[in-house]
């Protein structure tokens, strides 16, 4: 069971926001949206935002600290992934693909790879 949905929400669409606070408000799961920006979220008593500054990675380093077991991630940042799914949880992106261990590693490992070739000019 499902104790609370962490979404990072800087880089989460509106769509996804509003089926969230549905399931919220009609299970009484906890949804927590993580910012660095002000967010506007309705009055349901089981939704909740926390802004933080604006500092990089500040969003990820924070939702990695205050996840629980059984805690649901809402992402998009690979990284972050990493560290989630390190401590046993579950993580979708805003489409609702799962990660795994090894789905990260290829995609980070990638995205080195990339970077590298940019940056050497090729």
């Amino acid at each position: 069971m499902v104790i609370s949905i962490y979404i990072y929400a800087d880089a989460c669409r509106s769509i996804i926001k509003k089926t969230l606070y549905y399931i919220s408000q009609r299970t009484g799961i906890r949804a927590i949206l993580v910012a660095n920006r002000p967010l506007s979220i309705p009055r349901i008593p089981s939704v909740k935002s926390i802004q933080l500054g604006q500092r990089y990675y500040i969003t990820n380093h924070h939702i990695v600290a205050l996840i629980k077991e059984n805690d649901l991630v809402i992402t998009v940042h690979r990284t972050m992934d990493y560290n989630i799914i390190d401590k046993g949880e579950l993580v979708l992106n805003p489409r609702g693909a799962t990660h795994s261990k090894t789905c990260i590693n290829v995609r980070l490992n990638m995205r080195e790879f990339l970077d590298f070739m940019r940056n050497s000019g090729i």
